[in-house]
């Protein structure tokens, strides 16, 4: 009974290097060692079916924590395509806002440089009738 339960565990393999399936990969092979270790001796009964109920549990945990991660991975990623296209409006609103800025410097230099000639031509008119 100790090696069927070594090998479940030890078939365990983890979905990513990090996160929380390679956490469970850990736990599962230290068990998996602990099991190993001595084939041989007997539990009492009820501590190994406590072990095989913690294992089992470990695993509905996982199963329910994979299924979490997934949904909020979906959500992340909805809200990431949400977040983004709200940004992609600010930018496009930024840029016109720029562009109308950009129009209104210009015309207003253009009125400055009409200024400053009609001005000239004021002082030159002056000195003239002077």
């Amino acid at each position: 009974m100790m090696l069927t339960t070594a090998s479940k565990l030890k078939s365990f393999k983890p979905k990513a290097e990090k996160g929380l399936s390679h956490g469970y990969s850990a736990m599962f092979t230290l068990l998996a060692q602990m099991l190993e270790k001595n084939p041989n001796a007997h539990g009492d009964q009820t501590v190994v079916d406590g072990i095989m109920g913690i294992i089992d549990r470990l695993e509905e945990n996982l199963d329910m924590s994979l299924t979490l991660e997934r949904d909020a991975e979906r959500q992340r990623a909805a809200d990431y395509i949400e977040i983004s296209e709200r940004i992609q409006g600010y930018i496009i609103q930024c840029k016109r806002q720029i562009m109308d800025l950009k129009s209104e410097i210009s015309t207003l230099t253009d009125r400055v440089t009409s200024a400053q000639d009609k001005l000239q031509i004021a002082h030159e008119n002056f000195e003239m009738f002077t």
